[in-house]
């Protein structure tokens, strides 16, 4: 769980150390945001796609989906496909180390904090993506899950010209 303390600082347990995480301005948050949905946004449009194909359409499925094999598959493609290297890492160091984030007191320098730890590095992480973004995912299943077709559209099927 992650709490504000008395310095405004987001605090974080990973693994018994405690991280201390700086929010950052709205430009640098939507900047980020937007390298990481050049990495994510095919991957998870391909399982979106999977998850909801053949049925009514309903995101409530999203949340209770079974992955198939061929989907986890195609994401993982997908994935490393659009993935450039430098991108990554430096979204990753951004989000694990730096002067936005404190380990037990001290400043983390990526290579020696990590060294040896590169498992503990990516709890970090998802702790630097839930004090930036909060629970942007399931926001943002819950707006589209909210949201009803406008009653001037109706269904439209494709009329054959055959």
């Amino acid at each position: 769980m992650i709490e504000k303390n008395e310095k405004g600082l987001f605090v974080a347990e990973v693994d018994g150390s405690t991280y201390e995480f700086q929010k950052w301005g709205a430009e640098e948050a939507t900047r980020t945001m937007l390298k990481i949905a050049k990495i994510v946004a095919e991957p998870f449009g391909i399982a979106v796609g999977t998850a909801v194909s053949g049925s009514k359409g309903d995101l409530d499925k999203l949340l209770d989906m079974n992955f198939k094999p061929e989907m986890v598959s195609e994401v993982i493609n997908s994935l490393m496909t659009n993935m450039d290297e430098n991108t990554v890492m430096d979204l990753i160091k951004k989000l694990c180390s730096g002067d936005m984030v404190i380990c037990d007191g001290q400043k983390v320098k990526y290579n020696s904090h990590y060294q040896d730890r590169l498992d503990h590095q990516f709890k970090v992480v998802a702790a630097g993506l839930e004090v930036q973004y909060g629970n942007f995912l399931g926001a943002l299943l819950g707006l589209l899950g909210s949201m009803k077709r406008p009653k001037h559209v109706k269904n439209v099927k494709a009329m054959s010209t055959g």
